[in-house]
């Protein structure tokens, strides 16, 4: 149950029940959030449980909400402020959407009273005095993702992650899918935390995505995601893992390749030469299925081409043209 379930609108919750300045000793909750919070405070007082608030917190404000030495070890504490969620642990107290000091933690309706759940405090065997931030514990809601369809035509697919960058339509997030490079752009309509979740990720690393194509282009696309998870590692995914890096040919020691996430560029005596988008696959055109192939699109022109490929040693590819049998061999560049 989310806190502010209870209280819709902090708002309303105006009196503030203390503003002490900092003691010497006591219980002192600092709100390190960036939004207002309403905090309230369990704990044991003599035989009796106790529960008190609304303390008013503003970002960076600390408040000694107890003064003196502390008495007990345990104290539980709750904190609402619109649009954001409280990780508490299910320990129940009864509160008010006015100010409050209740004595007791039973029968909570019965008494015209709310139950609101939160989370143990632990001050240590011996502390006198204890500070306690509550900003890990509280976090902005995350918003329901639009159904599919909203912003575009439904996508889901299972792709490549490239990288995160900024560039001239702003921060992104790319991967790569049957041949083509799809952007996810830092915008509203991308929840945050699967921004959060691309940018932790690997060149190369595999994806599944749903979400929403807003444009398609020759060799690109933009979605608006709507979901991001990684998916579990195939054959194809872990040898394209194995090819990361900076590769040298043996046959022409002029020509180097570097290969990131899904995209080979070459070079030759250090020019650039061309950039392709590459997979791995068990198929080619027509030739004979179940062998493993290096399919290649050349990014600017859309050109294809394939490649028999095998990586005899950890640091060695050998790739095969396909129609000519032609063979290419390159030793990893440390």
């Amino acid at each position: 149950m989310k806190p502010n379930s209870i209280f819709p609108r902090l708002s309303f919750l105006t009196l503030l029940l203390s503003t002490p300045t900092l003691a010497l000793a006591g219980l002192e909750i600092c709100n390190d959030s960036t939004a207002t919070q309403s905090v309230a405070l369990g704990y044991k007082k003599d035989a009796d449980w106790v529960s008190e608030g609304w303390y008013i917190f503003e970002p960076g404000q600390c408040l000694t909400v107890l003064t003196g030495d502390l008495k007990n070890r345990y104290y539980y504490v709750t904190a609402t402020a619109d649009g954001w969620t409280f990780d508490h642990e299910d320990i129940a107290f009864c509160v008010s959407p006015q100010a409050f000091d209740i004595t007791g933690d039973t029968d909570c309706q019965a008494r015209g009273y709310v139950t609101n759940l939160f989370r143990k405090i632990d001050t240590g065997k011996t502390a006198k005095d204890f500070r306690y931030n509550i900003g890990p514990y509280t976090r902005p809601e995350t918003p329901a993702a639009a159904p599919p369809g909203t912003y575009g035509e439904p996508y889901s697919n299972a792709g490549t992650f490239q990288e995160c960058a900024i560039g001239d339509g702003g921060s992104y997030c790319s991967f790569y899918a049957d041949g083509f490079l799809i952007y996810v752009y830092d915008q509203p309509e991308t929840p945050a935390h699967l921004m959060d979740v691309m940018r932790g990720l690997a060149p190369g690393a595999p994806i599944s995505v749903e979400g929403d194509m807003t444009a398609i282009y020759d060799s690109s696309a933009e979605l608006i995601a709507r979901s991001v998870t990684t998916r579990p590692w195939t054959e194809a995914d872990s040898l394209l893992d194995a090819m990361q890096g900076d590769w040298q040919s043996l046959d022409d020691p002029a020509e180097t390749l570097e290969i990131t996430g899904a995209e080979r560029v070459t070079r030759y005596n250090g020019d650039y030469i061309t950039a392709e988008a590459i997979s791995i696959q068990d198929w080619c055109e027509d030739f004979p299925t179940g062998a493993r192939y290096l399919a290649l699109r050349e990014i600017e022109t859309g050109e294809t081409a394939c490649y028999g490929i095998e990586m005899p040693e950890g640091d060695r590819i050998e790739l095969i043209y396909v129609p000519r049998g032609n063979l290419l061999r390159y030793r990893r560049v440390q």
